[in-house]
């Protein structure tokens, strides 16, 4: 009775996990997936490394932006508007009062000569500034390879506890069926029969929550890929074995360090940022300096009032004179000048004009700005400085802690390898004397689960040793695999 009820509800809670991968699973076909190709798909699908791309490409545009300050600006403008009561005849450059109608049209150009090397620091520091959004985007690629391995190893070990359950399961099954045999016999109590039904019904549980786990690592590999969690997908099953030549004794703390710091880009970054920093320095001390640029115009304009001349004719007025006392009549010329409105266009081509020159600013007094810019440089520099410390500081206590692990975790399998070896040979002794009746069912059970227990130890440490056998290795620049 006992057996059914415990055999019924793992029973159900099985039904569930099926139901459940059948319908996240229903309408894709199941891939096998190395571990080289779920890190690609997991770097490839980042949020934060697409968003370290972006970072790139505004490094990129600003690196260009600067280069391009060498270059003349050109600017075009023009107005449009009216003046009203006593103002300037733009045609005649005198004071009327009217009400006229304008529009002048003008091009600038102005062109840097010399602006205290601020042009040349500011593309250098750009440039340093793409090798940093660059390497800030690698690291965030190494970080995302070290989180998959975990899940990808994690997937292996659940599923090998999975295998080790369904044995137990079978083993204790045909144990079942052997008592059957023995009580029929006469051999056994029937009250060993209850026994081996609570191990059944406990083996069964046991392989529930292992393929419960199984289907947990999945989704968390799969929100590392950024997939649909109910895209069915397989892990590659290889025989994943702890290197013949693994050996964390022969790390050193100075000797992984080197190797870390000349090729892990968070350190490159890290570094990056001083020379960053000083370029900043250099562009804050050349506001300092005088500027000097070269400045061209040219311009027209038109105005309602502007008129032009269509004719120029003289009338001659006689006018009674005395020259030497003498009288004497004179003929004196009168302008008679007919004008009319002068055109738009005419108007825009006659009064072109333009002009050059050379401006020079010299920064005298400016509030204290220069000085508090070279001050906040400075204390750039610093910071930066202090950063990289930090970082090449934890490092180094990353890499410590990493080859400490390593050490201890071999020593643990050691131990788990040691300690099975022994329950083993316990469980191959009260094997034979179970089938001699020297021992009860139950002290044959409580063997053989010590058995499995330390099993399932050797498995745990064993992938616990080589993720952190590979950790280091990671450290030294090699590449992330679990095939060497």
């Amino acid at each position: 009775m006992l057996y059914s009820v415990l055999n019924n509800q793992v029973r159900m809670k099985h039904i569930l996990i099926i139901v459940f991968a059948f319908l996240t699973s229903y309408s894709f076909g199941q891939e096998i997936w190395s571990l080289e190709r779920c890190i690609q798909l997991a770097q490839q699908n980042n949020l934060d490394y697409k968003l370290a791309n972006v970072g790139i490409k505004t490094a990129y545009v600003d690196e260009k932006q600067s280069k391009e300050q060498r270059y003349p600006s050109l600017n075009m403008s023009t107005d449009l508007g009216l003046n009203m009561g006593r103002s300037v005849n733009p045609a005649t450059y005198t004071f009327e009062t009217k009400t006229s109608s304008y529009n002048s049209f003008g091009i600038q150009s102005s062109t840097p000569i010399y602006l205290g090397g601020r042009i040349n620091n500011t593309i250098d520091q750009n440039k340093v500034n793409v090798e940093i959004a660059k390497a800030d985007a690698q690291n965030i690629l190494n970080n995302t390879s070290l989180n998959v391995a975990a899940a990808y190893l994690q997937i292996v070990l659940s599923e090998e506890q999975v295998d080790i359950a369904n044995k137990r399961l079978d083993q204790t099954k045909r144990q079942l069926e052997q008592i059957e045999k023995l009580i029929a016999a006469g051999t056994r109590p029937q009250n060993e029969k209850l026994d081996v039904l609570a191990q059944i019904a406990k083996a069964d549980q046991n392989l529930l929550t292992a393929e419960n786990n199984v289907i947990l690592n999945y989704l968390n590999l799969k929100q590392l890929l950024q997939i649909d969690p109910g895209y069915s997908m397989k892990v590659q099953r290889m025989n994943i074995e702890i290197p013949k030549d693994a050996n964390p004794d022969i790390y050193t703390l100075s000797s992984v360090y080197g190797s870390a710091v000349s090729n892990l880009p968070v350190i490159k970054a890290s570094e990056l940022r001083i020379l960053s920093a000083e370029k900043g320095l250099a562009i804050a001390k050349g506001v300092g300096l005088p500027s000097i640029y070269l400045n061209i115009s040219a311009g027209t304009n038109y105005t309602n009032l502007g008129t032009r001349v269509d004719n120029i004719s003289y009338i001659y007025t006689p006018i009674s004179v005395r020259i030497n006392g003498n009288p004497s009549v004179l003929d004196f010329p009168d302008k008679d000048i007919s004008t009319s409105k002068n055109p738009y266009f005419n108007q825009l081509s006659e009064n072109i004009g333009g002009g050059a020159g050379i401006t020079v600013r010299v920064p005298i007094y400016n509030n204290g700005t220069i000085r508090a810019q070279k001050e906040k440089a400075m204390l750039n520099i610093r910071s930066a400085e202090i950063r990289n410390e930090q970082t090449k500081q934890q490092l180094k206590t990353d890499i410590q802690r990493s080859i400490a692990n390593a050490k201890a975790a071999l020593k643990q399998y050691e131990a788990t390898v040691t300690t099975y070896n022994a329950a083993l040979a316990a469980f191959e002794n009260a094997e034979k004397r179970y089938k001699i009746g020297a021992i009860s069912t139950y002290d044959f059970n409580t063997s053989r689960t010590t058995m499995d227990t330390s099993l399932v130890d050797v498995t745990l440490a064993k992938y616990d040793y080589i993720f952190k056998l590979k950790v280091v290795e990671f450290y030294e620049g090699k590449k992330l695999s679990i095939n060497n």
